[in-house]
């Protein structure tokens, strides 16, 4: 098993797990992670990450989770190759986007 596989299953468990210490923790593996891969890991590693962050933001229920899981998916979605991009990515970002313009 990948490294990449190893991060995506804890990573599952702990949302399963609502741990909210772990997920966190798990939080700095992925970009630690991603300051080592390319090319389609690299890909699924900013959308890992942002799937991270979204179970981070949807737990902690801060503005600053949001924010930090709104750029995280723009990056992911501005980065992925041509078709790469998965709707449930876009979907959230347009879910994150709206929810940051009504605090406003």
């Amino acid at each position: 098993m990948k490294p990449i596989d190893r991060i995506h299953a804890a990573t599952e468990q702990a949302a399963k797990d609502q741990d909210l210490v772990a997920l966190r923790q798990l939080r700095t593996t992925w970009k630690n992670l991603l300051r080592t891969v390319v090319g389609p890991d690299r890909a699924r590693a900013k959308r890992e990450l942002a799937d991270c962050l979204w179970d981070i933001q949807a737990l902690s229920g801060r503005d600053a989770d949001q924010r930090e899981t709104l750029l995280a998916y723009r990056d992911y979605l501005l980065s992925a190759p041509a078709g790469g991009a998965d709707a449930r990515s876009a979907a959230r970002l347009r879910e994150l986007e709206d929810a940051m313009s009504e605090r406003r």
